[in-house]
């Protein structure tokens, strides 16, 4: 039967009517010497394939697998499309503070020692640190602004410096000592008819 599939197979045999024989089993005949009947059972092959379309759970598996040696999370590599900015900000969080920035560490450190440095020792006047991906939340930024403004931390420098790497501008910083000021003294200094040195020129 065998031999009879194989040369039935091919693409120029398609469209052609394959016979098959089959015969009795000559051992097992009833008292009369009858043989049984064969009985021929067709089966798709279909049913015999995997059932996970080709090996898709597999792969899914084996990228799971591997992901988590990494610990990276699935909207690093594109995998999925329903994180919300929460879930989204909270992965970007953790695969910075545990993946990118040890392995930044460690390429640090072997140009530091090895083409900086010595080998052994870390270079004395010059070392590299690499900076980390800038991740900029409006709402964020603004509570960080409220925080700054309320500690008397937020001068108006530092609102220039801010700016410029936000928005990408190029304000120049205030050269008067009033730019290193707070920006809430400026302001009540102003109210109270204070004198500031260069602020007459920027009105």
């Amino acid at each position: 039967v065998a031999d009879k599939f194989d040369r039935g197979r091919g693409r120029d045999k398609m469209n052609q009517v394959l016979i098959l024989e089959a015969y009795g089993d000559e051992e097992g005949t009833d008292a009369e010497g009858r043989m049984s009947v064969p009985k021929l059972e067709m089966k798709p092959l279909n049913s015999e394939r995997q059932n996970d379309a080709l090996f898709s759970e597999y792969d899914k598996a084996c990228r799971q697998k591997i992901r988590g040696s990494f610990r990276l999370p699935p909207i690093i590599l594109g995998l999925t499309d329903d994180y919300t900015f929460a879930t989204a900000s909270a992965s970007m969080t953790v695969v910075e503070s545990q993946v990118f920035q040890p392995e930044r560490e460690k390429m640090d450190n072997f140009i530091n020692k090895f083409l900086l440095g010595d080998g052994w020792n870390m270079p004395k006047f010059w070392r590299l640190k690499s900076n980390a991906s800038k991740i900029n939340d409006r709402s964020q930024i603004a509570e960080s602004i409220d925080t700054l403004e309320r500690s008397g931390a937020l001068t108006s420098n530092v609102a220039i410096n801010l700016a410029n790497q936000l928005f990408g501008l190029n304000i120049n910083e205030i050269e008067e000592e009033w730019g290193n000021f707070p920006y809430s003294l400026v302001v009540e200094l102003i109210k109270q008819g204070a004198e500031i040195n260069g602020l007459e020129d920027r009105g």
